[in-house]
């Protein structure tokens, strides 16, 4: 690995630091430098690394359309390159953007489609958290039956993977 590789992985993991403080301007700014010098050095899984991360950040700060734009450039690039697992986490992410704008029927088909990425990749993770997304859709829609067989078979791999609580929201949801 040569240097230039180590300080994007170092910038982006600094990044990630101040992301979870809620320092959001600052992670910005360090997953920003980060995709410059992966794009620069042609490192290209690590510069689609970086544009998830500042997706994640447009989201949280309500600016959904450009979150979007980086979530469908990951999404592409990811798709060019066969990184199926970037691939998957995409497709999430640009589910639970629909979901945040109450588009439910393209939200769970993206969600569906990162699950079934998911399953295929042996992606213990994200096939749980395609689940748990796919019954949160279910509940929103008052399908509360539907809801719990896809919440209880998210929790089942949660478990069986050694994560058995949940994070965020879906904790909250289904405690």
């Amino acid at each position: 690995m040569s240097n230039r590789e180590s300080e994007a992985i170092a910038l982006n993991n600094i990044g990630i630091i101040h992301k979870k403080r809620g320092e959001y301007d600052i992670a910005m700014e360090f997953y920003q430098a980060s995709m410059v010098i992966g794009h620069d050095i042609g490192y290209l899984k690590h510069e689609s690394l970086s544009r998830l991360n500042i997706g994640f950040i447009h989201r949280k700060r309500g600016e959904i359309d450009l979150a979007l734009e980086c979530y469908t450039d990951v999404l592409l690039f990811s798709r060019k390159v066969g990184n199926r697992i970037g691939e998957s986490y995409s497709l999430n992410e640009i589910g639970s953007i629909h979901f945040k704008r109450r588009n439910y029927e393209k939200s769970i088909k993206f969600y569906a489609e990162g699950l079934s990425i998911a399953r295929e990749i042996g992606d213990k993770k994200g096939e749980a958290n395609g689940l748990a997304n796919i019954s949160l859709i279910h509940q929103t829609r008052g399908n509360y039956n539907r809801a719990l067989t896809f919440i209880k078979q998210a929790q089942r791999i949660r478990i069986e993977i050694g994560e058995p609580t949940w994070r965020g929201k879906q904790s909250e949801r289904y405690r």
